[in-house]
């Protein structure tokens, strides 16, 4: 049984108070010839207050007027029929927009809510976003399938459309409902219909973190807020064993960016902000220092020379996740500018020597090498045009660089010179791939990512929801077989107020229970009705006038 608009169940209060008054009404009046009868003792029991049956016709009126009450109210009922009615797709978004505590909860059961229809009968399947993990099961146990669902910090923008154009493609004729508050990029169809929460989210985000050492340790903090919130906000920065704390300051933007000093940087720096938000997962953020010393990579057969200062280049600074690839090619296969690399071109030995002065850049490809030793009696294999000149002999551009998008250099020197047997040779190559590769020491975090069970999160279990996938919850992860750590931060999404989509009257316009339930409205008026009829029919004052006996009037004389 269930009431599509049981506010109007509270007329039953006065009609009840009418009920006892006609049950527990005074005794009936008696006329007396004249007044001096009431005189003198009263005579037999005192008076009392009884139960009277009031006649039938009222009795058949205060019926009427119940019955009337309770149709009013949109009275119905709700039959199991199982595997009956028409299958329903729902995707389910559990990302950081919808990680907020109960939004997700609180959604599903106003989507099951009598108010808008049966919903608890038919099959169902559940896809879960991010990942599309499928469930199958029944609408009677709606509410049941989504609460385990536990959220996630991921940003579900781009998944969340795909999973229901491609859930548009494979329902048929049958419905599919989308849980999220996100806007969809799906053309229209009458089967989709997104349920989404009626109150917007409030929240202050870290939206970005960035560390420095010099010129003297400092963390940057990137804050966004929503219309509404406080014009101040507190950060809490712990590095090195200490606690910085620092307040960030609102003018009219949205955003805003706070340097923070600090006494110095260990090896993971966590910032959490203080502001009483509806989400949880972006009011903390991690970075972590890392080695990114680039990997080499030889694409063609190289000197022995240049392999030995590879391999001692690699052992001494190892590639880590962040390494960028840097290539080392021929002049005849120079790649594209979107590539990190090195151009080896070592020059014809037949060629004359330039003959001129030397000019050195300011360049950090070119320092703390004595270029003029270096160079002498050197033949050099000239940069093309397209290249920025860092040491030039005689006009001829030995070492040249260019920088856009990618670093690259061009080494138009013989890496099997003399020059190799001395310390210069090391500096600068290790010059070169340093800078092509964009090497050192740097504090880095990635946004939220699924990962394998080999990672482990090492920041507590008391800041992330239970259940959730590894990796899609901001926090510092550690692999134990080598030691190393990823922070993981939630991503910069914009929060923004949910799309206006009229889900209620578009999902009780599917008739999702058209086979799987009635509705009492229409029979309880009709019994009103009737009872009104033979209410009418029984009045007493039909009977005193002889309507009811069959009289037909006075008789004539």
């Amino acid at each position: 049984m269930f009431f599509t608009s049981p506010l109007y169940l509270l007329l039953l209060i006065p009609w009840a108070a009418v009920v006892a008054w006609m049950v527990f009404g005074r005794r009936p009046a008696a006329d007396v010839p004249f007044v001096a009868l009431w005189r003198g003792p009263a005579a037999g029991a005192p008076v009392r207050r009884a139960v009277r049956v009031p006649p039938s016709a009222i009795l058949l009126a205060l019926l009427a007027a119940l019955l009337a009450i309770v149709a009013s109210a949109g009275p119905g009922y709700r039959f199991y029929v199982p595997g009956d009615g028409p299958s329903v797709t729902v995707v389910v978004d559990r990302g950081l927009t919808m990680s907020a505590p109960d939004r997700l909860e609180r959604l599903a059961d106003a989507a099951a809510s009598p108010v808008v229809g049966a919903f608890d009968s038919g099959p169902m399947r559940v896809v879960t976003v991010p990942g599309g993990e499928t469930r199958e099961g029944h609408r009677s146990a709606w509410t049941a399938a989504i609460a385990p669902l536990s959220p996630t910090a991921a940003d579900t923008r781009a998944e969340l459309s795909a999973t229901a154009a491609r859930a548009l493609a494979t329902t048929g004729d049958n419905a599919l409902l989308v849980l999220s508050d996100l806007p969809l990029d799906v053309p229209a169809d009458e089967r989709l219909v997104q349920i989404t929460p009626d109150e917007p989210l409030s929240d202050t985000a870290i939206v970005h973190v960035a560390a420095r050492a010099a010129p003297r340790p400092q963390v940057m903090v990137k804050l966004r807020r929503t219309q509404g919130r406080p014009a101040d906000a507190e950060l809490f920065i712990r590095t090195a064993d200490q606690t910085t704390r620092h307040r960030a300051t609102f003018t009219d933007a949205a955003e805003t960016t706070a340097f923070a000093d600090v006494a110095g940087l260990g090896p993971t720096v966590d910032v959490a902000l203080a502001a009483p938000d509806d989400l949880p997962a972006n009011d903390r953020a991690w970075l972590v220092r890392r080695s990114a010393w680039p990997r080499i990579e030889p694409r063609v057969p190289l000197a022995r020379e240049l392999e030995r200062m590879i391999a001692a280049y690699a052992a001494q600074r190892p590639a880590g996740e962040g390494s960028r690839p840097v290539a080392i090619v021929g002049a005849d296969a120079a790649p594209a500018t979107a590539t990190p690399a090195v151009v080896v071109a070592p020059p014809d030995a037949s060629a004359a020597q330039p003959a001129g002065d030397v000019i050195v850049a300011d360049h950090p490809v070119a320092r703390d090498v004595d270029w003029r030793e270096m160079l002498r009696d050197a033949h050099v294999s000239p940069a093309p045009a397209a290249w920025t000149p860092v040491v030039s002999v005689g006009g001829a551009a030995a070492v040249a660089v260019r920088d856009a998008p990618e670093r690259q250099v061009w080494v138009g020197l013989d890496p099997s010179s003399p020059f190799a047997r001395t310390p210069a040779y090391v500096v600068f190559w290790t010059n070169v791939f340093d800078w092509v590769g964009q090497g050192g020491d740097a504090f880095g975090a990635e946004t939220v990512t699924p990962l394998g069970d080999e990672w482990r999160r090492v920041t507590g279990d008391d800041d992330a929801p239970s259940g959730t996938p590894n990796g899609l919850w901001p926090g510092l992860y550690r692999r134990d077989s080598d030691g190393a750590t990823r922070a993981l931060n939630a991503p910069p999404v914009e929060i923004a107020p949910p799309p206006e989509t009229n889900w209620r009257a578009r999902l009780e316009a599917l008739r999702l229970d058209r086979n799987e339930g009635v509705r009492l409205a229409k029979p309880l008026l009709l019994a009103a009705l009737a009872c009104l009829i033979c209410a009418a029919w029984a009045w007493p004052a039909r009977a005193a006038a002889g309507v009811w006996r069959g009289s037909a009037g006075p008789a004539e004389t």
